[in-house]
Order: C-alpha cells, then sequence, then structure tokens
C-alpha cells in the first residue's frame, strides 16, 4: 500500500469492508491549506473481478451526482496506477451501529434515534428521487440501508453513505437471477428473493431499523442464515406488537406500515415515510434536532474522540514537517548522513558574507563590523548568515585589514569578471542540442526567503526548527504551503507569523519588553496632554537589520508577515 493516491496523502486507515479500504487523507489546497478527506480504495484484487469493479464504478457513477446535506458527499472519482478510488469528505462522527453498541440499544432514548432515522429517510429520499440531465429518472435504490451506514457526526448531521451497491435505472450492472445483494437482516423480501427492487426496498429496511429502536434489541438474533430468509420470504417474522405489546400505538404503527411484507402496503416513498416520524416527534414537548443528537453522541464518545484528535493532529504536523524539510536545520552538520534532499534548497550568503569569505582578518586580528559568522566550509555545508548584535567604530588594526579585503575584493572582482567574459564567448558557442536540452529540463520554481528578527539574543523558530542568526536567507521551492515563524526572548513578549511559499518573503520581527507599566503610571500617561514628537529613538543594537540608516535616509521599516489570525489582513 503506497501512502499516496494521487494528490491525496494517506495518513490514517479508517475501515475495511467487503469491497473496499477507506483511509484518511490529507490533501493541500490553496494558500496551503490542508483539508481533510476519506479516500476509498477499492481492493486490488477484486478490481480483477468484473461484477465488483462494475459494482464500484457504479458506485462512482452515481456518488458523483448525489449531493445532499444528509448524503455523503464524493469530490473526485479516479484511478492512479491501477487503483480505483473515490475521494470523499470526512465525517467526524460515528455510524449508527457503534452508537448502538456503546448505549446497548436501550440507553438510547427512542426520540433521538427516530430522528436520526428521520434525517437518513430524508437522504434516501433524495437518492430515490434524483434525476439525471435531461430530466430523466434515475430511479436510485440503495438496496444496503443499515446501520453500519447510517453515519452521526458530532455536530448532530445524518449522513447516508456507502452506495457501492446501489442500483440505478439503466445501470450497466445487473443482479443474476436468485442471487441478492445487501445485509441479510435488513433487506426487502422481494430483494431476498432476487425480484426487481425499487424505492420501497429502502423503506422497508428502514422500518426494520425502526423496529429495533422500539424493542430495544437486534430484529434477527442467534440465528441461522437459511432460516432468516426463509422467514423473510414468507413474511412470518414477528410484529413489533408480538415484542413489545405496549409500545407507542402511533410509532407501532408506523413500524408495521413500513415493514409490510407487499411493498403496495408500504409507504410510497421515503418522503412520505419521514412525515409519519416527524409526526410522531411533534408530539414531544422538546425540540428534537441536530443539537440534541450531538449533544448526546458528543458526550459518548469524547474519550474516543479525543483519541482521533490526537492521532489525526499528530499526524498532519508529521506532514507538515515533511513538506518543510526542504528547509534543512540550519544548524545542521551535513557531513554526517541525512535523509533530507539538499539539493531542494540553495542558501543565498548576504553581501557581508561573500566580503568575509573572500578573505578572513589576519590571526589576532579583530573581527570588521560588517563580517558574519556565516560561512561556506570546504565541504560545501551550508550554515545560515547571522548578523552581528550591534555595530561599533572599528579598530586601527581592523582599518587595515579592511584595506587589505578591499584590495583583494577589487582583484577579485576583476578576475571574476574575466572569467564571466570568457564563459560568455564560449556559451555563444555552443551546440545547438545542448540548448534544446537546456531549455528542455524541467525548472523548478523557486522564491527567496528572507527572515530577519530582534532584538540580539531572540531565538527564531520555522516549523519549530531553530534558526541560526539572523537574517536567515534561502531559496525555497514554490508550492504555496503555509509555515509558521516563531521569535522569543526573555522578558518580551514573543511573536508569531504565517508565511505562504508562494512568493517571495521579506519579514523581520522585532520583540518589545514584556513590562506592563503600573498603574499610576497608566493613569498618568492617560491623563497628560499629546506631545508632538518625531517619533523615539531607536537603540541601533534593537534594529533588526543590525546597521545605522544612512544619514538624511529614513530607516526602512520592518516588512509586516502574514497575520496567523486573519491572513487576509
Amino acid at each position: 500500500m503506497t501512502d499516496r493516491i494521487g494528490k491525496y496523502r494517506i495518513i490514517a486507515k479508517l475501515g475495511q469492508g467487503g469491497m473496499a479500504t477507506v483511509y484518511l487523507s490529507v490533501v493541500p489546497g490553496p494558500a496551503g491549506v490542508n483539508k481533510l478527506l476519506v479516500v476509498k480504495l477499492l481492493k486490488e484484487d477484486l478490481a480483477q473481478d468484473a461484477d465488483f469493479l462494475s459494482m464500484f464504478v457504479n458506485e462512482a457513477r452515481l456518488a458523483a451526482r448525489l449531493n445532499h446535506a444528509n448524503v455523503v458527499t464524493t469530490y473526485e472519482v479516479g484511478l492512479d496506477a491501477g487503483q480505483h478510488f473515490l475521494a470523499m469528505e470526512y465525517l467526524d462522527g460515528q455510524p449508527l451501529n457503534t452508537i448502538l453498541r456503546k448505549t446497548k440499544r436501550v440507553e438510547l432514548p427512542i426520540e433521538i434515534h427516530v430522528r436520526i432515522l428521520a434525517d437518513a429517510l430524508a437522504g434516501l429520499d433524495y437518492a430515490h428521487t434524483l434525476k439525471d440531465f435531461d430530466g430523466t429518472p434515475l430511479s436510485v435504490v440503495h438496496r444496503d440501508v443499515s446501520p453500519q451506514n447510517i453515519f452521526v457526526t458530532y455536530d448532530g448531521q445524518v449522513k447516508v453513505v456507502d452506495f457501492g451497491i446501489a442500483k440505478a435505472a439503466g445501470a450497466a450492472s445487473t443482479t443474476q437471477s436468485g442471487v441478492f445483494k445487501g445485509k441479510l437482516s435488513y433487506i426487502a423480501p422481494e430483494q431476498a428473493s432476487g425480484r426487481p427492487v425499487d424505492a420501497r426496498a429502502d423503506v422497508f429496511s428502514v422500518g426494520v431499523m425502526l423496529w429495533e429502536a422500539i424493542g430495544g434489541r437486534r430484529f434477527l438474533e442467534a440465528e441461522a442464515q437459511s432460516v432468516i430468509l426463509a422467514r423473510r420470504i414468507a413474511g412470518t417474522e414477528p410484529r413489533i406488537r408480538d415484542v413489545v405489546p405496549d409500545a407507542d400505538a402511533e410509532l407501532a404503527d408506523i413500524c408495521d406500515k413500513a415493514m409490510a411484507h407487499d411493498p403496495e402496503n408500504r409507504f410510497r416513498s421515503a418522503l412520505a415515510f419521514q412525515d409519519a416520524l416527524e409526526g410522531y416527534l411533534d408530539r414531544f414537548s422538546k425540540r428534537v434536532g441536530p443539537r440534541e443528537v450531538s449533544g448526546l453522541v458528543s458526550n459518548l464518545f469524547n474519550p474516543e474522540r479525543e483519541s482521533i484528535r490526537i492521532v489525526i493532529d499528530e499526524q498532519l504536523k508529521q506532514v507538515q514537517r515533511e513538506s518543510s524539510s526542504i528547509l534543512p536545520m540550519p544548524s545542521l552538520d551535513m557531513s554526517a548522513p541525512s535523509s533530507v534532499d539538499h539539493t531542494r534548497l540553495t542558501t543565498v550568503q548576504p553581501s557581508i558574507e561573500r566580503k568575509a569569505a573572500l578573505s578572513a582578518p589576519p590571526p589576532g586580528a579583530p573581527a570588521a563590523a560588517d563580517s558574519g559568522p556565516g560561512s561556506l566550509s570546504g565541504n560545501g555545508s551550508l550554515q545560515a548568515a547571522t548578523m552581528p548584535a550591534s555595530v561599533g567604530e572599528p579598530t586601527v588594526a581592523s582599518r587595515g585589514a579592511s584595506k587589505s579585503r578591499t584590495l583583494l575584493m577589487v582583484l577579485g572582482a576583476l578576475a571574476l569578471a574575466s572569467v564571466a567574459g570568457i564563459a560568455i564567448v564560449i556559451a555563444t558557442k555552443k551546440p545547438e542540442g545542448s540548448a534544446a536540452a537546456a531549455t528542455s529540463a524541467p525548472k523548478t520554481e523557486r522564491i527567496e526567503l528572507k527572515i530577519e528578527y530582534g532584538p540580539p539574543g531572540a531565538v527564531a523558530k520555522l516549523d519549530g526548527v531553530e534558526l541560526a542568526g539572523s537574517p536567515f536567507v534561502a531559496q525555497v521551492e514554490r508550492d504555496g504551503t503555509m509555515h509558521k515563524i516563531e521569535v522569543e526572548a526573555p522578558g518580551m513578549t514573543p511573536k508569531t507569523a504565517m508565511i505562504s511559499y508562494e512568493k517571495d518573503v521579506s519579514l523581520a520581527l522585532v520583540l518589545e519588553a514584556a513590562i506592563a507599566p503600573s498603574a499610576s503610571a497608566a493613569e498618568s500617561a492617560a491623563s497628560a496632554a499629546p506631545v508632538p514628537s518625531a517619533g523615539p529613538a531607536v537603540d541601533p543594537a534593537k534594529r533588526p537589520w543590525g546597521r545605522v540608516p544612512d544619514a538624511g535616509k529614513p530607516d526602512k521599516p520592518p516588512q509586516r508577515g502574514i497575520d496567523e489570525q486573519d491572513p487576509y489582513k
């Protein structure tokens, strides 16, 4: 099993049925927003079976047409590397059969149970009455309505899922004579005997679930399938009043009508069945809706929900770490073995680092004020350049070293210019084939990432990875993903910003003291008249650029990053 199906990154296995395996996946969206989706993957061995493949394709065709609040939404139907899949919305909740098991059936209030069934009937009625684009009724029949295929979310929404064996008018797949599809406990008599079915077969299935809601137990228990099948076809199964003599008369009548052996005696549609249940619910003095369903389901599964949340959160963080692995740790020792693909990152050295790399100061001489510790080592390791904490006056020795470096830089520049001229001449004489190869090679778009922060001593982290110093400059792949910048320092108010790898990023974050003013100072400041001012003086040591602005020129203000709370500001 691969960890990716098409554009969907698989992060967890949710379950497995007879025909397909269901996975939780994440797919990146615009501006780096990750969305959770469910991927339903047809089992490889069944993909070779014409009947199963036809069923899966039939579900895909129907699922692409279904769009209703009480039916699970399908976003994509596809084939990737020979694997057939459906991409559907992720539902945060539990299937009805799990809820019944948790409550042991008798602990689930009847009005909540009826509400769930009424909402499921709304989704079924939508599918039953769906029309093709030309107005032709599709006459969709689910044929496998059961507690396993009724899903209840933690916010109280009810969804009908798994149209895997659903049948539509004109569908390519056909049911062989004498063969029925569906769960035996819930199928209609005509479906069990292999006769043609319509929407009333789904009505019967929901009627069985209503029977179980009233009776507080399974309709069929510990009986051989041959016995169950014979009773279902013959219509000799017990009615609800045979099991629960004191059942509510109105609800018992609704159940009997839904489970009538002859389809002609059942509700004509799922909508008519739903209306009958809504009428029953209207008799309750308190409202029964999604909020009440949500309260019950959320309380039942609070520990499980928290466990799932932790797993998903950890998986998403892992995906985030993998997506941001194109940025090696700034303190990474690249001479050691590493799984990081460093070819995807090019660190750009500031001019001050290039100056230092051309000529190092003589032994024992103090470093020049505009030099930085960043360097390119002989083994090719990359280190982030760090700006000096403050700017001071150079010493006499450093002035002499600076003049020497200046001469070397001039000579080096002339040499580089000569080499560049020769390279240009040679480049103009390249054969045509090499030029064509160069143009045909795919180019990965990159953006420049520049992060400056202060004051000195502040620590900055990019997606949890500490940066070596300010400024951090790098070339990264343009992929639209979102990344988190955190800056903190003792006694300072921390700052956080979100950036997007969509275009060049230049971000400066300068922390401020976290000392709160006293009450008396605040009152005196509030009562004092405003005094015009050209602005407070800025300590050069606290400037994120580590320099004093040129005389007569306004200092460049730090560019604001993306607001984490409102990225569209």
